[in-house]
């Protein structure tokens, strides 16, 4: 997350620690905040972007692209009286716009099974395990095949994580279809082909992620080691956990957009993002998507047929609103997508932390 601390004054606080009978005291002194916050519900309706060039439909962001809040900050035409002139319609007349991006990050699923690095962490009973397979590796342990008609002499514990792991394998592809998460930003970084064989096996390349079906220790070993090194040098890069959705192997968890859990049917929205702006001027929000700069240059990398026309410096808008002050200094932007009315988001900026004492 984008958080950055100014380097101006400090606040300082005082705490009393107690130590058995004695107490002491300890002065705390950290940097003052002086950006906002911005916390956004993305509707249901909100896409994923597509995932093959050519397939996109409608307002969905085309393959390979992320997204980029961007706050606009309006110039008025000013009648002589320093008022500021309005059009036929009522509104004000805008000279000039000024446009700075607040953040960048992506919409992904919240977990992808299909990722050679969802992966079964250290703590697990199989570390480097492929998730995916975590009830097969579980059943060829414990003797087990079917919980409900467990051999005689099953372990009770057996028989109990058997049926956990049943559940957990059910719910992991419900999350993938059901939840979108709003993640870090990785603008190259895509996973290098696994290996094809086992470890044990004639060919095996220990530099190599395993493939999912090999389920020895061996290749778990394998497994976890490469893909900790490869996210050890693609901190952005999203590797989502369906164990603790929040906590994902790799990359940030900024949010979720509105949908219902599908292990618990529980309600799930809101994110939040914190910039080192004060947004007490802005005028309106958008957020827009654009392609990935996988080769570096510093220019979007555009599809042979995407249109002249729709190219920018700061892609296409997907949501848009005007800001509407509200109590107690919140900032509202109810946003819309211009083509699909169920695409929509609503936006809290609390815009200047530095001296907000009211709501943090």
């Amino acid at each position: 997350m984008a958080t950055l601390y100014s380097k101006g004054d400090q606040g300082c606080a005082v705490f009393a620690v107690a130590f058995g009978v004695a107490a002491g005291s300890l002065i705390g002194c950290v940097d003052v905040f002086d950006g906002a916050n911005v916390q956004v519900d993305f509707s249901e309706g909100t896409q994923l972007p597509a995932t093959a060039a050519g397939e996109t439909a409608g307002a969905q962001p085309w393959a390979d692209t992320y997204f980029t809040f961007y706050a606009i900050d309006n110039v008025y035409k000013l009648d002589e009286n320093g008022a500021p002139e309005l059009d036929d319609d009522g509104r004000r007349i805008v000279t000039r716009s000024y446009v700075f991006a607040l953040d960048s990050f992506e919409i992904r699923r919240a977990v992808n099974l299909s990722s050679p690095c969802f992966i079964e962490l250290e703590e697990s009973r199989f570390p480097g395990l492929h998730s995916t397979r975590y009830l097969e590796r579980l059943g060829d342990d414990t003797g087990i095949e079917d919980p409900f008609n467990a051999p005689d002499d099953a372990a009770p514990g057996d028989v109990i994580d058997m049926l956990g792991a049943q559940v957990r394998i059910d719910s992991m592809s419900k999350l993938q279809g059901q939840v979108k998460a709003l993640t870090s930003l990785s603008q190259t970084f895509e996973y290098p082909e696994p290996g094809t064989v086992c470890a044990g096996e004639g060919g095996f390349d220990d530099t190599l992620i395993p493939p999912a079906d090999c389920i020895d220790d061996a290749s778990n070993a394998v497994r976890i080691a490469v893909c900790k090194a490869l996210w050890a040098e693609n901190e952005d890069f999203y590797e989502g956990n369906d164990k603790v959705l929040t906590l994902p192997h790799n990359g940030s968890w900024r949010g979720v957009v509105t949908g219902t859990n599908p292990i618990n049917q529980g309600f799930l929205s809101g994110s939040s993002f914190f910039v080192d702006r004060v947004l007490t001027s802005i005028d309106a929000l958008t957020v827009n998507w654009q392609f990935k700069d996988r080769d570096q240059d510093g220019d979007p990398d555009y599809p042979a047929d995407f249109p002249d026309e729709l190219k920018s410096p700061v892609g296409v808008i997907y949501l848009r609103g005007d800001a509407e002050l509200d109590t107690r200094g919140v900032i509202n932007v109810p946003m819309f997508n211009p083509e699909e009315p169920n695409i929509r988001a609503e936006a809290a900026i609390f815009a200047n932390l530095g001296v907000d004492d009211v709501h943090f």
